[in-house]
């Protein structure tokens, strides 16, 4: 399964996926209010200080009210490129703030290479993105509150 963009937001998971329809492929979105494993939640929160980072904004300052909401993955000639997307909480409200776009490997510039400590994180959440979609989430408690309704 190849992911092209992960999505949480509002308490809603979204995964866009690329799948074989015929000669072509064709993007699918999964979307649901299940919610994901914590593994999923610690990955996606764990890009905010790499967000900031390609943003080029103060970590000590800024990791205080931004949040990582989305993941977009594209391939361009067998090179995969990212941008990481979120929103950060001021004064004033909210506002967005995404990633200038990075590569997997080296350009002939060098320019824009994703650092590979990100990398290996957004590896990290495309696996638990594949296991969302393949149906492990949090297990719900499904007794919970029975014992006061069996009592009341």
């Amino acid at each position: 399964m190849e992911v092209v963009k992960i999505k949480s937001k509002d308490g809603v998971t979204s995964v866009d996926f690329r799948r074989p329809n015929g000669r072509d492929d064709e993007v699918v979105s999964f979307s649901s209010k299940d919610e994901p494993r914590k593994e999923f939640g610690k990955a996606l929160a764990g890009l905010t200080n790499d967000l900031l980072a390609l943003c080029e904004l103060d970590k000590a300052n800024a990791r205080k009210g931004t949040e990582v909401i989305s993941v977009s993955i594209g391939t361009k000639k067998d090179v995969r490129n990212f941008v990481i997307s979120g929103r950060r909480q001021v004064e004033a409200g909210t506002f967005s703030l995404s990633s200038p776009l990075v590569h997997e490997r080296e350009e002939e510039t060098g320019a824009n290479t994703i650092p590979t400590t990100t990398l290996k994180k957004i590896e990290k959440l495309i696996a638990e993105a594949v296991r969302f979609v393949n149906g492990e989430r949090t297990q719900r408690d499904l007794f919970d509150g029975q014992e006061e309704a069996a009592e009341g």
